[in-house]
């Protein structure tokens, strides 16, 4: 049954994803694991093309390699020891995570993957003592294993383990150590240069001046050594050696001179080696035997201690209590790289060529003896199975030796136990081959042998052999083993388990593993953090794999209860402990209100009804339970009653303020919400507008708002209206002139309802017949009053093209009333110039920059700023590709010459292609009047947006003046491609809060503009693509669609809402079947080409004028994205099928101008041939894309419908993919 619900899951999964992530998406780790985020073999996929700082990202290097890693500020890092990456010098693919499925599982479902390297958290050297063994990880950590009754653990106790156990903090701090060595009943470590031991403290041998047995970590003495700086260790039987500045110190047993300073005395903290033969300085490496230790110096092998087996090579068997020279014999000693020190034998290794020297008991040397035969000097070790010559690696243990060779393991000597690994008991005199078992003997980078068992490191892994009576081969077995099986702890137990918000009930205990918590409503994601108590277990958290200690990824919760598994599983990988936990999210309590609406009113009086929702009140609610707040914070409540569920409160005062009035019942009164509930109430003020009737020029003035009661000044004709034969006359109450008038300054009481006045006309006499005749005096003008005039400037200004510089025209600066104008005209003439010879020198050294002018402005502080360049010129740029580029102190606006299409203008203005140069095209930034911008933030406060940015008009105009002195204007409204507008983020404005680009539109709403925001040398911009022409800013607009809180496109629909694609988020619903005009909104809105009153009528005989996507699909129409039926329907309120969708799809992509990829793509689909002939080039081209694909992944279903939550997802897709939408980046 769970494999079949994991199928079904891993169907659904292929389903809702297949439609937009490429199959090579998917990832298969492989190499070195990322343990314990990632294993071997697991599956991930890339989830997103944005990503933030903490993330997992696969990203590709320089020589195509692809990897995972943990982004963290400037580079790529491993969740262990592995090579970090500077995000300079790799290209980041996209935020991964893991999948839930085999690499079996991705060939069924027919998905392609890519290999993909992770590093992480492994074991990194080993070394095998008498009866324990020892283990460190790529993070520091040591672990150990087997005889414990000696404290060698350094786990705190006294008895054997059988699988791995970390070492106790101690006085070292089990982390970041550097180096270990397992001794006969003792343990050595280095971290930060410091000589750590524990274990068995007889003679001296853990070196902190006592002889007590140690059961955690302690540090060594000073002694003559001074514990710092120490770079290599090496525990024997019964002694010490560390190796700090390529000097030898030794400490522990000193009989039979085996610590070589010249006495046979034990010592209990360390003591340098005498000189000898060897002088003590520039030792490189060094190991302990039973009774005699070797050093390493120049190439040359050294020895002292206990010489009654030969073991010290220099031709005789007497102890030395100084180092002698071991002599050359068959190895000539020079040029030595590697030594080991058995029980009673020693190996060298020497240009790949294994020597040994000692007794020959068993055939541990391996020179063909098994008997007891001494042998004082050194001899080559027989080929065997292994043909001695390029061994990298050896290992003398008690009575056998290791060696590696071609990443494969030999072994000879005594077999008793199995601690050759060759399958067999039997001892060996020449070397044998270990054999596979559970290891695969490849691959192997390091050995150590024991005294009757053996380990071997194979990719972070630590595999054992041989002797198992005491748990030393940590399989969780004491049985002996002939043949490799893995060292691996059971330990499947959290030592500590919490999370970011709630507490657990009952209080954490490892063996407990069912809890429950509560959280507030307003508590909708949680974080777990479980700790692991053996740190090479795994976690998953809801099968999503979470690092030991560190917090998963946040987890959604429903209102009601929510179950969270936490799934350990040991380093064995067999092993697992689950721990569950029931989250219960209290509902979601709120208020309503009603009226919702009020107007503002200098005596304002009401009753307000608000229910309770998913609450009750407690007791009776009086005045002081309640208060007021937002533009309802200077009135007051008179009366107060309530029932359970509901409260009335009348509130009066003086409310002249536009707004949200708050009506809040405090906390204390409610059983169940954690925090006060706030009713919200809109609060409109009264407009009092002017209507020009029937003007013919001017502006009408612009009034404020005003609340119910207050006084109003009539405003005088302040927008200079005229009407063709009529003088200006005042204001009336209607229209027809018969209502109240009104004169400038005259003073009424605002009503309760919105008022219009209207212009009053009178007609201007035409003369003749006329009672009274006579000729009427005239009224002398009035003097004029002594206004300063407007102060100019004039400079010569300068001209980029591809980055030369150039004086090219001039810009006047005109300042009158505390306004500034800024005019730069090119010249032509030296502008022609300039493009010749900047394209002629292009061609002779073959570069392909692109071609752009650049006019910057050096005024600031200018509310208009005017660029003129004549037709002529700009002809010649769009016949040569150029951008022209404004750029201002604040804003700076890119156009694409192209798109302004010089001849078509030429054509309206009706003058001849050869005469271009008497247009004028001005370029006009325009930075809006205090009453504009105000305005203009009343209508978004309304909407809820904020404004972050000053509002900015952009113009372009073109003009002409014939030869009669006629002029003619036009004004382009739009282009043909995207004409980026860059604005720099006022300091002080978080960027993080930037939502989108908006452009203001004339009836009042406002429309999303694709936007990305970037930093450049420490400053913050947005930029803005559109393709029209009009007022824009930047705006604040966080949504949260709430009918997608556990849906796969939450993140992708939230977005889309926040940006006004999405108009109804509060109705959404994600699996709903889209229209043909729902999708044509969708896509001119996340474009940036909707705008209000576009809609035409007769387009299309089922659109109306009056249809609410009328100018979604005018403007879809008009760009070329859709087109009806053959009956001139268009049929807006019809389901669309997925060709239809994937049709308009492909021709977006033209204005956006992202290009095919695959062309052959479409061939992976068996139902291509189920394309309609009119669509199947575009569906080609869209599939070909790789952001629109099939519904499955060998299926388009191209007469299917098609989901809101796959449209609003699919045309994000288009617009990331395009680089005109993203989130904040360098």
């Amino acid at each position: 049954m769970k494999k079949r619900i994991r199928i079904l899951l891993l169907v659904l999964m292929f389903l809702l994803n297949s439609v937009f992530a490429s199959a090579a998406d998917y990832f298969l780790i492989t190499g070195n694991s990322m343990n314990p985020v990632l294993k071997d073999g697991d599956v991930i996929q890339i989830v997103s093309e944005i990503y933030a700082d903490g993330d997992m990202v696969v990203a590709q290097l320089k020589d195509d390699r692809k990897i995972v890693k943990r982004l963290m500020g400037d580079h790529l890092v491993s969740v262990g020891e592995g090579t970090s990456y500077p995000v300079s010098e790799v290209t980041i693919l996209g935020a991964a995570a893991y999948v839930p499925m085999s690499l079996e599982e991705l060939e069924m479902y027919g998905f392609s993957w890519d290999s993909v390297l992770a590093e992480g958290v492994t074991i990194v050297e080993i070394s095998a003592g008498s009866s324990h063994s020892l283990a460190l990880t790529s993070t520091g950590e040591v672990y150990a294993w087997g005889d414990g009754g000696f404290g060698q653990l350094g786990n705190g106790e006294w008895t054997n383990q059988m699988t791995p156990v970390k070492v106790a903090d101690g006085d070292m701090g089990n982390t970041g150590v550097t180096a270990i060595s397992a001794g006969g009943q003792h343990s050595l470590a280095i971290k930060d240069g410091v000589v750590y031991a524990w274990g068995y403290g007889g003679s001296g041998r853990l070196g902190n001046g006592e002889w007590i047995n140690q059961i955690t970590p302690v540090k060594v003495a000073d002694g003559a050594m001074v514990n710092a700086g120490v770079t290599a260790i090496s525990a024997g039987v019964h002694h010490s050696l560390a190796l700090k500045g390529e000097v030898v110190y030794a400490w522990g047993s000193g009989e039979s001179g085996r610590l070589g300073n010249s006495e046979n005395m034990n010592q209990s903290t360390p003591v340098r080696v005498a000189d000898g033969a060897m002088i003590n300085e520039e030792v490189t490496a060094i190991s302990t035997g039973v009774h005699h230790s070797l050093a390493l110096k120049s190439g040359v092998v050294y020895a002292w201690g206990k010489g009654d087996d030969g073991q010290l090579g220099n031709g005789d068997t007497e102890d030395q209590n100084t180092p002698v020279k071991v002599a050359d014999e068959d190895m000539m000693n020079t040029g030595v790289t590697a030594i080991s020190a058995g029980s009673v034998h020693s190996l060298a290794l020497k240009g790949g060529v294994v020597y040994a020297w000692g007794q020959g008991m068993d055939g541990r040397r391996g020179d063909g003896i098994s008997n007891y035969h001494i042998q004082s000097t050194p001899v080559r070790v027989a080929d065997g199975a292994m043909i001695n010559e390029e061994v990298t690696a050896i290992s003398a243990g008690g009575g056998h030796s290791l060696a590696i060779k071609g990443e494969g393991v030999y072994a000879w000597g005594f077999g008793m136990s199995g601690q050759l690994g060759n399958s067999s008991t039997s001892s060996e005199a020449i070397p044998v081959k270990v054999a596979d078992g559970n290891m695969g003997n490849t691959k192997v980078i390091a050995i150590s042998a024991g005294n009757v068992h053996s380990l071997a490191l194979k990719n972070g892994e630590v595999y054992a052999w041989g002797y198992g009576m005491d748990g030393q081969l940590g399989n969780g077995s004491t049985s002996n083993q002939s043949t490799p099986v893995k060292a691996e702890s059971n330990n499947a137990y959290l030592s500590g388990l919490s999370f970011s918000m709630g507490t657990l009930d009952p209080a954490f205990d490892k063996e407990t593993t069912a809890y429950t918590s509560s959280v507030a409503y307003n508590v909708d994601s949680i974080t777990v953090i479980p700790t692991v108590e053996h740190g090479l277990a795994t976690v998953k958290i809801n099968n999503s794999n979470v690092a030991g200690g560190q917090a998963s990824d946040a987890i959604n919760l429903n209102v009601g209860a929510n179950i969270i598994t936490v799934e350990v599983t040991a380093q064995d990988k067999t092993t697992t402990k689950t721990y569950t936990i029931t989250v219960t999210r209290d509902p979601y309590c709120y208020l309503t209100v009603n009226p919702s609406t009020v107007s503002g009113n200098l005596n304002f009086s009401q009753q307000f009804t608000i229910s309770i929702n998913n609450d009750t009140v407690t007791g009776s609610v009086y005045k002081s339970d309640l208060s007021l707040g937002g533009v309802f914070s200077g009135l007051s409540i008179s009366t107060v009653d309530n029932t359970s569920t509901t409260v009335t409160a009348s509130v009066y005062g003086t409310l002249d303020k536009e707004g949200t009035g708050k009506i809040i019942i405090n906390k204390d009164k409610l059983t169940t919400s954690a925090e006060a509930l706030t009713a919200e109430v809109t609060v409109n003020l009264l407009t009092v507008t002017y209507n020009g009737n029937g003007n013919t020029g001017g502006m009408v003035p612009i009034d404020n708002k005003y609340p119910a009661g207050a006084s109003v000044t009539v405003l005088g004709n302040t927008g200079n209206l005229t009407k063709t034969g009529y003088t200006f006359a005042g204001w009336s109450t209607q229209a027809d002139g018969k209502g109240t008038g009104y004169n400038s300054s005259d003073i009424f009481t605002m009503g309760t309802a919105n008022a219009t006045l209207y212009a009053v006309w009178t007609a201007i006499p035409t003369g003749g017949g006329g009672g009274g005749g006579g000729t009427p005096t005239p009224t002398p003008a009035p003097a004029p009053s002594q206004v300063p005039g407007p102060s100019t400037t004039e400079t010569e200004t300068t001209v980029i093209v591809n980055g030369q510089k150039q004086i090219a025209g001039t810009e006047t600066v005109t300042e009158e009333n505390e306004q500034k104008i800024v005019e730069l005209r090119a010249d032509s003439n030296i502008l022609n110039k300039i493009i010749d010879q900047v394209l002629k020198d292009s061609e002779t050294d073959g570069s392909t920059t692109e071609n752009i002018v650049e006019i910057p402005v050096a005024a600031k502080d200018a509310q208009q700023i005017k660029t003129i360049l004549t037709g002529d010129i700009i002809k010649k740029m769009a016949q040569k590709d150029f951008s022209l580029a404004i750029t201002t102190e604040k804003v700076d606006y890119f156009i694409p010459v192209k798109a302004i299409a010089i001849e078509e203008i030429a054509s309206v203005l009706e003058v001849g292609t050869d005469s271009l140069k008497d247009i004028d095209i001005e370029v006009q930034i325009n930075h809006l009047r205090e009453d504009q911008v105000k305005e203009l933030k009343e209508k978004a406060q309304a909407k809820s947006y904020e404004i972050l940015f000053p509002p900015v008009e952009f113009k372009i105009l073109a003009k002409t003046t014939s030869a009669t002195g006629a002029k003619k204007e036009t004004t382009i409204t739009q282009f043909s491609s995207y004409a980026p507008r860059v604005m720099e983020i006022p300091a002080g404005v978080d960027p993080q809060k930037i939502t989108t680009g908006v452009v203001y539109n004339p009836d009042g709403t406002f429309s999303h503009i694709p936007t990305t925001v970037f930093e450049k040398e420490g400053k913050w911009y947005a930029k803005l693509s559109s393709i029209t022409n009009s007022i824009y800013t930047i705006i604040r607009n966080p949504v949260t669609v709430a009918s997608v809180e556990n849906h796969w496109s939450r993140k992708h629909v939230n977005d889309m809402a926040s940006r006004l694609i999405i108009k109804n988020p509060e109705t959404f619903t994600p699996n709903g079947a889209i229209s043909r005009g729902e999708f044509a909104e969708y896509i001119t809105k996340a474009l940036g080409l909707y705008r209000t009153g576009a809609s035409k009528a007769g387009k299309f005989t089922d659109v109306d004028i009056t249809n609410e996507l009328a100018d979604a699909i005018t403007i879809a129409t008009e760009y070329g994205i859709i087109t009806g039926y053959p009956d001139g329907s268009f049929r807006p309120e019809a389901q669309i099928s997925r060709q239809e969708a994937m049709t308009m799809y492909a021709k977006a992509m033209d204005i956006v101008g992202l290009k095919e990829g695959d062309s052959n793509r479409i061939d992976n689909y068996i139902d291509k041939d189920q394309v309609a002939d009119w669509a199947y080039q575009y569906v080609k081209k869209t599939i070909s894309a790789g952001v629109f694909n099939g519904r499955t992944h060998t299926t388009i279903d191209p007469k299917g419908t098609f989901t809101y939550a796959e449209a609003a997802t699919a045309i994000r897709n288009l617009l990331t993919k395009s680089h005109i939408l993203g989130s904040h980046s360098q």
